[in-house]
């Protein structure tokens, strides 16, 4: 994984994303304060779960609601990690 030239990491897709195990997390969100959070962290997802709206978050400081995932991780979590877009 390259960011502007320089090399972030290499591994393969199950190491990278055990990298990152620890920085991804997701927690309920009422809708209306989707907004703030997108500000305050790095959301990479919105879905419906139960009949709430949660949120997933990649980061090294992120809230202590909610729970780290584990079973779950995607290189997308990886690349959100690494590259922030």
């Amino acid at each position: 994984m390259m960011k502007k030239g320089k090399l972030i990491g290499t591994g393969t897709s199950g190491e990278l994303m055990r990298r990152v195990a620890d920085k991804v997390r997701e927690m309920p969100c009422e809708p209306e304060e989707l907004p703030a959070m997108q500000r305050k962290y790095r959301v990479g997802n919105v879905f419906q779960r139960d009949g709430k709206t949660w949120i997933r978050m990649v980061g090294d400081e992120l809230p202590q609601e909610g729970s780290f995932v584990t079973d779950h991780l995607s290189l997308e979590d990886v690349y959100l990690y690494y590259l922030g877009e």
